[in-house]
């Protein structure tokens, strides 16, 4: 058992057959692909920390400039909130709005005189009689639908909708 071997490096030894060759090949390809991805998640990575970095100077300049002053515009649309008819527009959105329309968020532009309001209605055309409610009073400049969609998913099926209202100065 502990005798003698012969080593020979140089004999021929049974060649590899061709599966082997082909799972080497299929190997190498995907080493060239995880390389590729691996270099491509690299460059990406570098780009999005550049771009934080961007941002994160753009931020801190612009909090070093709102330290020092109140921006110019500032006392315009205070006045302008401060003008702005609260009270008949609430009572005409109350008035028009019923028992078969929820008003889910009403955003105003004061000094613009415009709102964006999102409801949800039974019915599309308890949102229409919303719209037409609005454009018949005093106070209101343009009413419109800006957007509509059945909302499914809930116990008594509702529409979702966005309107736009203008105005009219005080």
């Amino acid at each position: 058992m502990l005798g003698r071997r012969d080593i020979n490096l140089l004999d021929d030894h049974e060649r590899p057959g061709l599966a082997s060759w082909l799972v080497l090949a299929v190997g190498a390809v995907l080493a060239g692909l995880a390389a590729d991805h691996y270099l491509a998640a690299v460059e990406l990575n570098e780009q999005l920390t550049e771009r934080v970095e961007q941002l994160g100077h753009r931020a801190a300049a612009r909090a070093h400039r709102r330290q020092g002053a109140e921006p110019k515009s500032a006392p315009v649309v205070r006045q302008a909130a401060a003008d702005f008819p609260w009270e008949l527009v609430l009572r005409e959105l109350e008035l028009a709005v019923g028992d078969r329309i929820a008003i889910l968020s009403l955003d105003t532009d004061a000094a613009a005189l415009h709102s964006r309001i999102s409801a949800e209605a039974r019915t599309i055309d308890d949102a229409l009689a919303l719209v037409s409610a609005l454009r018949s009073s005093p106070i209101v400049r343009e009413a419109f639908l800006l957007s509509h969609e059945a909302r499914k998913g809930t116990p008594v099926p509702v529409i979702g909708f966005t309107l736009q209202v203008d105005w009219r100065p005080q």
